[in-house]
């Protein structure tokens, strides 16, 4: 049995485009489950749920161009960079998810020590106005984003405490303390509207034709 479905599909101004409704089947019926639309460009990766709401908008910190016009994330995750909204600088993080443990609590040590753990990363993307502010989720100033004429980045600084400084590949580009990079975003509010009319259109809650034969057969 099928398990989800696209029910539309679309290049906009340089996003990809895809609405999908999930299939929860119960004893043999197809209900609607979730229902989500993405939108993908080199710069911007973002997500719409089926009450048209964000589940998800993520910026991509690219370089300049290569010889081949290539553009390549440059930053580490540890870094601090920083984000130019139609000129408003905020500080930007990656701020990870805190362990499931409490601080002041004294835990019973692992039975199997000696196992290992290949650590994931998990987290989301944070920002703030200035150092007296706490960071707050990027989502607050997601209509800023969306709305933007112009949005740049560069870097404020490297968490050397993390990273061997030695390593080349490690470096911080020349003219680091003053370079901008943009962060293409030009057609990003009519791809998020497109989103939201799809997945609140008819064609999201309705059980697809071919399917309906795939069934029957």
């Amino acid at each position: 049995m099928p398990q989800a479905f696209d029910f539309a599909i679309a290049k906009l101004d340089g996003f990809e485009l895809k609405a999908q409704t999930e299939i929860n089947w119960h004893e043999g019926q197809p209900y609607v489950g979730e229902i989500l639309c993405e939108g993908a460009s080199e710069d911007v990766l973002f997500e719409v749920e089926g009450d048209g709401s964000f589940r998800s908008l993520r910026l991509s910190f690219h370089g300049l161009p290569d010889e081949d016009d290539e553009r390549s994330d440059i930053t580490l995750t540890g870094d601090a960079l920083w984000l130019y909204v139609d000129g408003r600088r905020y500080e930007y993080r990656n701020i990870a998810t805190p362990a499931p443990t409490f601080s002041n609590h004294s835990y019973p040590p692992d039975p199997d020590p000696e196992r290992v753990i290949l650590p994931v990363w998990r987290g989301h993307q944070a920002v703030r106005a200035s150092e007296s502010d706490s960071f707050m989720h990027l989502s607050r100033i997601y209509p800023d984003l969306i709305g933007a004429k112009k949005i740049e980045w560069g870097y404020k600084s490297r968490n050397w405490r993390d990273v061997d400084q030695r390593e080349a590949e490690n470096q911080l580009p020349d003219g680091w303390e003053t370079r901008r990079y943009p962060i293409k975003t030009a057609g990003l509010q009519a791809a998020v509207d497109w989103c939201t009319r799809q997945v609140q259109s008819d064609a999201a809650r309705a059980f697809p034709a071919n399917l309906q034969t795939e069934e029957k057969q």
